[in-house]
Protein backbone atom coordinates (compact mmCIF):
# COMPACT_ATOMS: atom_id res chain seq x y z
CA UNK A 1 0.00 0.00 0.00
CA UNK A 2 1.41 3.41 -1.02
CA UNK A 3 1.51 6.66 1.27
CA UNK A 4 -0.01 9.78 0.75
CA UNK A 5 1.36 13.20 0.55
CA UNK A 6 -0.72 13.42 4.42
CA UNK A 7 1.26 10.50 5.24
CA UNK A 8 -1.76 8.60 5.42
CA UNK A 9 -2.18 4.92 4.31
CA UNK A 10 -3.91 4.11 1.30
CA UNK A 11 -7.39 2.39 2.06
CA UNK A 12 -9.51 3.71 -0.38
CA UNK A 13 -8.28 4.66 -3.47
CA UNK A 14 -9.20 0.98 -5.43
CA UNK A 15 -12.89 1.36 -4.21
CA UNK A 16 -13.44 4.81 -5.30
CA UNK A 17 -12.33 4.83 -8.77
CA UNK A 18 -14.82 5.97 -11.70
CA UNK A 19 -18.52 5.31 -11.56
CA UNK A 20 -20.75 5.29 -14.08
CA UNK A 21 -23.31 7.65 -13.98
CA UNK A 22 -25.92 7.43 -10.79
CA UNK A 23 -29.34 8.87 -10.52
CA UNK A 24 -27.92 11.52 -8.21
CA UNK A 25 -26.36 12.80 -11.32
CA UNK A 26 -29.04 13.44 -13.89
CA UNK A 27 -31.10 16.16 -14.39
CA UNK A 28 -34.15 16.52 -12.53
CA UNK A 29 -35.12 15.71 -9.11
CA UNK A 30 -32.37 16.82 -6.32
CA UNK A 31 -30.58 13.21 -5.03
CA UNK A 32 -32.01 12.21 -1.60
CA UNK A 33 -30.15 12.96 1.81
CA UNK A 34 -30.23 9.01 2.15
CA UNK A 35 -28.94 7.99 -1.21
CA UNK A 36 -25.91 10.69 -1.40
CA UNK A 37 -24.84 8.97 1.97
CA UNK A 38 -25.49 5.46 1.31
CA UNK A 39 -22.71 6.18 -1.84
CA UNK A 40 -20.52 8.04 -0.15
CA UNK A 41 -20.67 5.09 2.93
CA UNK A 42 -20.11 2.61 0.36
CA UNK A 43 -16.53 4.17 -1.07
CA UNK A 44 -15.20 2.51 2.21
CA UNK A 45 -13.13 4.21 5.36
CA UNK A 46 -10.12 5.08 6.33
CA UNK A 47 -7.82 7.85 4.42
CA UNK A 48 -7.17 7.98 0.62
CA UNK A 49 -4.08 7.41 -0.68
CA UNK A 50 -3.37 10.70 -2.69
CA UNK A 51 -0.11 10.86 -3.43
CA UNK A 52 0.43 11.04 -6.83
CA UNK A 53 -3.42 13.21 -7.30
CA UNK A 54 -4.80 10.42 -8.95
CA UNK A 55 -6.69 9.14 -5.94
CA UNK A 56 -8.29 12.92 -5.08
CA UNK A 57 -9.13 13.39 -8.48
CA UNK A 58 -11.24 10.42 -8.72
CA UNK A 59 -12.65 10.57 -5.23
CA UNK A 60 -13.77 14.82 -6.25
CA UNK A 61 -15.49 12.54 -9.90
CA UNK A 62 -16.98 10.40 -7.65
CA UNK A 63 -18.62 12.66 -5.35
CA UNK A 64 -19.99 14.66 -8.39
CA UNK A 65 -21.43 11.85 -10.04
CA UNK A 66 -23.33 10.55 -6.62
CA UNK A 67 -24.55 14.57 -5.90
CA UNK A 68 -22.61 15.20 -3.52
CA UNK A 69 -22.69 19.09 -5.01
CA UNK A 70 -26.24 18.71 -5.27
CA UNK A 71 -27.61 19.33 -2.56
CA UNK A 72 -30.05 21.93 -2.79
CA UNK A 73 -33.65 22.19 -2.33
CA UNK A 74 -34.15 22.06 -6.11
CA UNK A 75 -30.41 20.24 -6.77
CA UNK A 76 -29.22 23.62 -8.95
CA UNK A 77 -27.44 26.72 -7.29
CA UNK A 78 -29.42 29.49 -5.85
CA UNK A 79 -31.63 27.12 -4.21
CA UNK A 80 -31.93 26.56 -0.40
CA UNK A 81 -29.33 24.57 0.63
CA UNK A 82 -30.26 21.16 2.42
CA UNK A 83 -28.03 21.67 5.60
CA UNK A 84 -29.23 18.14 6.88
CA UNK A 85 -27.73 16.59 4.17
CA UNK A 86 -25.03 18.62 3.63
CA UNK A 87 -23.50 18.44 7.12
CA UNK A 88 -24.19 14.37 6.60
CA UNK A 89 -22.11 14.16 3.01
CA UNK A 90 -19.46 16.25 4.48
CA UNK A 91 -18.59 13.70 7.56
CA UNK A 92 -18.59 11.02 6.16
CA UNK A 93 -16.44 12.62 2.85
CA UNK A 94 -14.28 13.72 6.10
CA UNK A 95 -13.52 10.08 6.87
CA UNK A 96 -12.31 9.45 3.90
CA UNK A 97 -9.83 12.28 3.01
CA UNK A 98 -10.72 16.03 5.77
CA UNK A 99 -9.21 17.93 2.60
CA UNK A 100 -11.40 16.64 -0.08
CA UNK A 101 -14.53 17.51 2.58
CA UNK A 102 -12.92 21.09 3.12
CA UNK A 103 -13.41 20.85 -1.02
CA UNK A 104 -17.22 20.18 -0.32
CA UNK A 105 -17.68 22.63 2.72
CA UNK A 106 -16.14 25.46 0.32
CA UNK A 107 -19.08 24.84 -2.46
CA UNK A 108 -21.77 24.63 -0.09
CA UNK A 109 -20.55 28.12 1.65
CA UNK A 110 -20.52 29.64 -1.72
CA UNK A 111 -23.82 28.59 -2.41
CA UNK A 112 -25.34 29.29 1.33
CA UNK A 113 -23.99 33.14 0.13
CA UNK A 114 -25.36 32.68 -3.35
CA UNK A 115 -29.06 32.36 -1.64
CA UNK A 116 -28.63 35.63 -0.15
CA UNK A 117 -27.73 37.65 -3.33
CA UNK A 118 -29.84 40.02 -5.93
CA UNK A 119 -28.63 41.69 -9.02
CA UNK A 120 -27.06 45.22 -9.01
CA UNK A 121 -30.97 46.42 -10.09
CA UNK A 122 -32.72 44.15 -7.01
CA UNK A 123 -33.97 41.38 -8.88
CA UNK A 124 -33.31 37.87 -7.56
CA UNK A 125 -30.97 35.42 -8.43
CA UNK A 126 -32.21 32.70 -11.14
CA UNK A 127 -31.21 30.70 -13.60
CA UNK A 128 -27.33 30.26 -11.93
CA UNK A 129 -25.07 27.73 -13.65
CA UNK A 130 -24.61 24.15 -12.04
CA UNK A 131 -21.30 22.49 -11.35
CA UNK A 132 -18.57 23.16 -8.73
CA UNK A 133 -18.27 26.24 -6.75
CA UNK A 134 -15.78 27.52 -4.55
CA UNK A 135 -15.78 30.66 -1.96
CA UNK A 136 -12.86 33.17 -2.86
CA UNK A 137 -12.75 35.14 0.02
CA UNK A 138 -9.00 35.47 2.05
CA UNK A 139 -6.56 38.46 0.25
CA UNK A 140 -3.33 38.72 1.09
CA UNK A 141 -3.66 42.99 1.43
CA UNK A 142 -6.58 43.07 3.84
CA UNK A 143 -6.05 43.47 7.60
CA UNK A 144 -8.43 40.18 7.99
CA UNK A 145 -8.96 37.57 6.06
CA UNK A 146 -12.28 38.83 4.77
CA UNK A 147 -11.13 41.72 4.16
CA UNK A 148 -11.89 43.05 0.70
CA UNK A 149 -9.25 44.39 -2.32
CA UNK A 150 -10.59 43.26 -4.82
CA UNK A 151 -11.84 45.27 -7.39
CA UNK A 152 -14.55 45.59 -10.41
CA UNK A 153 -14.75 48.43 -13.03
CA UNK A 154 -16.78 49.48 -15.80
CA UNK A 155 -14.26 49.81 -19.03
CA UNK A 156 -15.62 50.65 -22.73
CA UNK A 157 -15.13 46.26 -23.10
CA UNK A 158 -17.42 45.87 -20.09
CA UNK A 159 -16.83 44.88 -16.86
CA UNK A 160 -13.07 44.15 -15.63
CA UNK A 161 -12.14 42.71 -12.04
CA UNK A 162 -8.88 42.72 -10.71
CA UNK A 163 -7.36 41.46 -7.30
CA UNK A 164 -5.23 38.48 -5.59
CA UNK A 165 -6.45 35.96 -3.45
CA UNK A 166 -3.71 34.32 -1.19
CA UNK A 167 -5.32 31.22 -0.67
CA UNK A 168 -8.42 29.43 -2.51
CA UNK A 169 -9.34 26.30 -0.75
CA UNK A 170 -10.60 23.28 -3.93
CA UNK A 171 -9.27 25.75 -6.57
CA UNK A 172 -8.16 22.88 -8.75
CA UNK A 173 -11.65 21.49 -9.12
CA UNK A 174 -13.28 24.64 -9.45
CA UNK A 175 -15.78 25.20 -12.02
CA UNK A 176 -17.37 28.88 -11.06
CA UNK A 177 -15.72 31.11 -8.83
CA UNK A 178 -17.98 33.23 -6.60
CA UNK A 179 -15.29 36.20 -4.81
CA UNK A 180 -16.26 39.64 -3.15
CA UNK A 181 -15.02 43.56 -4.81
CA UNK A 182 -15.28 47.23 -4.66
CA UNK A 183 -17.59 48.51 -7.38
CA UNK A 184 -17.88 52.56 -7.39
CA UNK A 185 -18.07 52.39 -3.19
CA UNK A 186 -20.05 49.12 -2.94
CA UNK A 187 -19.40 45.48 -2.15
CA UNK A 188 -20.53 43.43 -4.53
CA UNK A 189 -20.17 39.56 -5.09
CA UNK A 190 -19.11 38.26 -8.54
CA UNK A 191 -19.50 35.03 -10.32
CA UNK A 192 -17.24 34.08 -12.94
CA UNK A 193 -16.49 30.47 -14.46
CA UNK A 194 -12.32 29.30 -13.32
CA UNK A 195 -12.06 29.21 -17.36
CA UNK A 196 -12.42 32.87 -17.55
CA UNK A 197 -9.04 34.43 -19.19
CA UNK A 198 -7.27 36.72 -16.50
CA UNK A 199 -7.49 34.00 -13.73
CA UNK A 200 -4.09 32.21 -12.81
CA UNK A 201 -3.47 29.80 -10.32
CA UNK A 202 -0.08 29.83 -8.41
CA UNK A 203 0.77 26.83 -6.48
CA UNK A 204 1.98 28.35 -3.09
CA UNK A 205 -0.02 25.67 -0.54
CA UNK A 206 2.57 24.16 1.59
CA UNK A 207 0.90 22.93 5.23
CA UNK A 208 1.60 20.60 7.35
CA UNK A 209 -1.96 18.85 7.29
CA UNK A 210 -5.05 19.74 5.22
CA UNK A 211 -2.40 19.05 2.53
CA UNK A 212 -4.62 18.24 -0.49
CA UNK A 213 -7.19 21.01 -0.64
CA UNK A 214 -5.57 22.84 -2.92
CA UNK A 215 -5.69 25.77 -1.40
CA UNK A 216 -3.52 27.70 -3.88
CA UNK A 217 -2.95 31.29 -4.81
CA UNK A 218 -5.54 33.05 -7.50
CA UNK A 219 -4.90 35.98 -9.40
CA UNK A 220 -7.68 38.37 -11.17
CA UNK A 221 -5.68 40.37 -13.88
CA UNK A 222 -8.49 42.52 -16.08
CA UNK A 223 -10.78 39.64 -15.73
CA UNK A 224 -13.53 40.15 -17.98
CA UNK A 225 -16.90 39.72 -16.09
CA UNK A 226 -20.71 39.10 -16.94
CA UNK A 227 -22.67 42.07 -15.48
CA UNK A 228 -25.56 39.58 -15.27
CA UNK A 229 -23.28 37.53 -12.65
CA UNK A 230 -22.45 40.69 -10.67
CA UNK A 231 -24.59 40.84 -7.47
CA UNK A 232 -25.43 42.14 -4.01
CA UNK A 233 -26.17 40.29 -0.40
CA UNK A 234 -29.93 40.87 0.00
CA UNK A 235 -29.41 42.21 3.53
CA UNK A 236 -29.89 38.93 5.41
CA UNK A 237 -27.40 37.65 8.02
CA UNK A 238 -25.21 34.81 7.23
CA UNK A 239 -25.78 31.66 6.60
CA UNK A 240 -25.00 28.78 9.33
CA UNK A 241 -24.24 26.33 7.33
CA UNK A 242 -20.46 27.13 7.21
CA UNK A 243 -19.35 27.04 10.32
CA UNK A 244 -21.87 23.65 10.69
CA UNK A 245 -19.93 22.12 7.92
CA UNK A 246 -16.70 22.70 9.80
CA UNK A 247 -17.98 21.02 12.46
CA UNK A 248 -19.06 18.11 10.65
CA UNK A 249 -15.75 17.82 9.07
CA UNK A 250 -13.99 17.83 12.75
CA UNK A 251 -15.91 14.86 13.80
CA UNK A 252 -15.76 12.88 10.74
CA UNK A 253 -11.79 13.42 11.21
CA UNK A 254 -12.30 12.16 15.08
CA UNK A 255 -14.53 9.02 13.66
CA UNK A 256 -11.69 7.97 10.80
CA UNK A 257 -8.72 8.30 13.45
CA UNK A 258 -10.79 6.15 16.00
CA UNK A 259 -11.51 3.51 13.56
CA UNK A 260 -7.79 3.41 12.13
CA UNK A 261 -6.20 3.23 15.98
CA UNK A 262 -8.20 0.69 16.54
CA UNK A 263 -7.02 -0.97 13.72
CA UNK A 264 -3.48 -0.71 14.74
CA UNK A 265 -4.03 -1.29 18.43
CA UNK A 266 -6.24 -4.63 17.29
CA UNK A 267 -3.81 -5.69 14.49
CA UNK A 268 -0.21 -4.52 15.02
CA UNK A 269 0.08 -3.13 18.36
CA UNK A 270 1.96 -5.15 21.05
CA UNK A 271 0.69 -5.24 24.54
CA UNK A 272 2.29 -2.70 26.84
CA UNK A 273 4.96 -3.90 29.15
CA UNK A 274 2.99 -2.36 32.61
CA UNK A 275 0.14 -4.36 31.25
CA UNK A 276 1.79 -7.51 30.51
CA UNK A 277 2.88 -7.60 33.62
CA UNK A 278 -0.27 -7.70 34.99
CA UNK A 279 -1.49 -10.41 33.26
CA UNK A 280 -2.85 -8.87 29.89
CA UNK A 281 -1.87 -10.86 27.11
CA UNK A 282 -3.73 -8.80 24.64
CA UNK A 283 -4.04 -5.24 23.72
CA UNK A 284 -8.44 -5.42 23.67
CA UNK A 285 -8.17 -6.02 27.34
CA UNK A 286 -6.23 -3.09 28.17
CA UNK A 287 -8.73 -1.37 30.74
CA UNK A 288 -7.10 1.55 29.99
CA UNK A 289 -7.65 1.40 26.19
CA UNK A 290 -11.08 0.15 27.10
CA UNK A 291 -11.47 3.16 28.96
CA UNK A 292 -10.00 5.44 26.29
CA UNK A 293 -12.32 4.08 23.57
CA UNK A 294 -15.31 4.28 25.60
CA UNK A 295 -14.70 7.71 26.58
CA UNK A 296 -14.00 9.38 22.91
CA UNK A 297 -16.89 6.98 21.05
CA UNK A 298 -19.62 8.44 23.78
CA UNK A 299 -18.16 11.79 23.26
CA UNK A 300 -18.25 11.76 19.44
CA UNK A 301 -22.01 10.28 19.37
CA UNK A 302 -22.88 13.12 21.58
CA UNK A 303 -21.16 15.51 19.04
CA UNK A 304 -22.75 13.75 15.96
CA UNK A 305 -26.40 14.07 18.18
CA UNK A 306 -25.74 17.47 18.26
CA UNK A 307 -25.02 18.10 14.89
CA UNK A 308 -28.19 16.85 13.34
CA UNK A 309 -29.89 18.57 16.00
CA UNK A 310 -28.56 22.12 15.26
CA UNK A 311 -28.63 21.02 11.32
CA UNK A 312 -32.33 20.18 11.75
CA UNK A 313 -33.02 23.58 13.84
CA UNK A 314 -31.89 25.35 9.95
CA UNK A 315 -34.28 23.22 7.88
CA UNK A 316 -33.79 22.47 4.36
CA UNK A 317 -32.20 26.17 3.67
CA UNK A 318 -30.28 28.47 5.25
CA UNK A 319 -31.25 32.49 5.02
CA UNK A 320 -34.77 31.67 3.62
CA UNK A 321 -35.65 29.33 6.94
CA UNK A 322 -33.62 30.53 9.88
CA UNK A 323 -33.02 28.96 13.22
CA UNK A 324 -35.95 29.71 15.94
CA UNK A 325 -35.24 32.97 17.49
CA UNK A 326 -33.90 32.83 21.14
CA UNK A 327 -35.67 31.33 23.74
CA UNK A 328 -36.00 32.88 26.97
CA UNK A 329 -34.02 29.94 29.53
CA UNK A 330 -35.48 27.68 31.83
CA UNK A 331 -34.13 25.38 34.70
CA UNK A 332 -35.28 22.49 32.83
CA UNK A 333 -33.59 23.89 29.60
CA UNK A 334 -30.16 23.64 28.26
CA UNK A 335 -27.69 26.26 29.20
CA UNK A 336 -27.73 27.65 26.13
CA UNK A 337 -30.95 27.57 25.15
CA UNK A 338 -31.11 31.40 25.49
CA UNK A 339 -28.51 32.32 22.98
CA UNK A 340 -28.61 33.59 19.58
CA UNK A 341 -28.84 30.24 17.28
CA UNK A 342 -25.96 31.60 15.49
CA UNK A 343 -23.27 32.03 18.46
CA UNK A 344 -24.76 28.52 19.89
CA UNK A 345 -23.57 26.78 16.20
CA UNK A 346 -20.23 29.10 16.19
CA UNK A 347 -19.46 27.37 20.09
CA UNK A 348 -20.87 24.45 19.08
CA UNK A 349 -18.16 24.48 15.92
CA UNK A 350 -15.18 25.87 18.19
CA UNK A 351 -16.00 22.67 20.57
CA UNK A 352 -16.12 20.30 17.63
CA UNK A 353 -12.62 21.14 16.60
CA UNK A 354 -11.02 21.12 20.10
CA UNK A 355 -12.33 17.53 20.33
CA UNK A 356 -10.82 16.53 17.20
CA UNK A 357 -7.43 18.01 18.06
CA UNK A 358 -7.59 16.28 21.79
CA UNK A 359 -8.91 13.30 20.55
CA UNK A 360 -6.39 12.47 17.47
CA UNK A 361 -3.48 13.62 20.02
CA UNK A 362 -4.50 11.62 23.15
CA UNK A 363 -5.53 8.11 20.83
CA UNK A 364 -1.05 8.26 20.98
CA UNK A 365 -0.67 7.79 24.89
CA UNK A 366 -1.50 4.17 24.88
CA UNK A 367 -0.70 3.13 21.17
CA UNK A 368 2.90 2.55 21.93
CA UNK A 369 6.14 3.55 20.07
CA UNK A 370 4.89 1.45 16.63
CA UNK A 371 2.28 4.18 16.57
CA UNK A 372 4.93 6.87 15.59
CA UNK A 373 5.97 5.24 12.30
CA UNK A 374 5.38 7.57 9.22
CA UNK A 375 4.46 4.56 7.67
CA UNK A 376 1.24 4.07 9.67
CA UNK A 377 -0.16 7.22 8.72
CA UNK A 378 -2.11 7.80 12.47
CA UNK A 379 -0.08 11.58 12.80
CA UNK A 380 -2.31 12.10 9.82
CA UNK A 381 -5.25 12.80 11.56
CA UNK A 382 -4.13 15.04 14.15
CA UNK A 383 -2.05 17.19 11.14
CA UNK A 384 -5.39 17.65 9.50
CA UNK A 385 -7.46 18.07 12.53
CA UNK A 386 -5.01 21.23 14.20
CA UNK A 387 -4.90 22.58 10.42
CA UNK A 388 -8.80 22.31 9.60
CA UNK A 389 -9.26 24.20 13.69
CA UNK A 390 -7.06 27.25 12.48
CA UNK A 391 -10.35 28.10 10.73
CA UNK A 392 -12.47 28.02 13.85
CA UNK A 393 -10.45 29.87 16.56
CA UNK A 394 -11.52 27.90 19.44
CA UNK A 395 -11.36 30.22 22.41
CA UNK A 396 -13.37 33.18 20.68
CA UNK A 397 -16.24 30.94 19.58
CA UNK A 398 -16.49 29.45 23.17
CA UNK A 399 -16.27 32.68 24.52
CA UNK A 400 -18.90 34.36 22.88
CA UNK A 401 -21.35 31.77 24.10
CA UNK A 402 -20.24 32.11 28.07
CA UNK A 403 -20.44 36.12 27.46
CA UNK A 404 -24.16 35.89 26.13
CA UNK A 405 -24.88 33.09 28.80
CA UNK A 406 -23.14 35.64 31.49
CA UNK A 407 -24.73 38.63 30.16
CA UNK A 408 -28.28 36.67 30.05
CA UNK A 409 -28.41 35.80 33.56
CA UNK A 410 -26.92 39.78 34.66
CA UNK A 411 -30.06 40.74 33.33
CA UNK A 412 -31.91 38.06 34.90
CA UNK A 413 -30.57 39.42 38.13
CA UNK A 414 -31.62 43.01 37.54
CA UNK A 415 -34.95 42.29 36.36
CA UNK A 416 -35.41 40.05 39.72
Amino acid sequence: MGKSRTGSVAGTGDRIGRAAPSAAERPGAPPSRRQVAAAVAGMGSGPLDSADGRGRDALVERLTVEGVFRLTADGEPGSPVRAEAVVEALLLVARLSPSIAQVVQTHYSALAAVERYVHLDGRPVAGLPGGRYVQMQSESAGATGSAVASTLRRTPDGFRLDGAKDYVTGIEWAQWLNTGAWYEGRKVQVILPRSAPGVSVTPTWAAFGQRDTESNRVDLRDVPVDPDRVYVPDGVPPSPVTKLGHAAIDIGIGEAALHAFRHFLLRQARVRNDAAASGIRATRQDPYLRRQFGYWAVELAALRARLFELAAAIGGGTSSAPLAGPALPSPSAPPDQGADPAVRIRAFAAYAGETAVRLTSDLFSNAGGRAAGLDRGLDAFWRDARVHTLLNPRDWGLAELGGALLDEEDRDDRDD
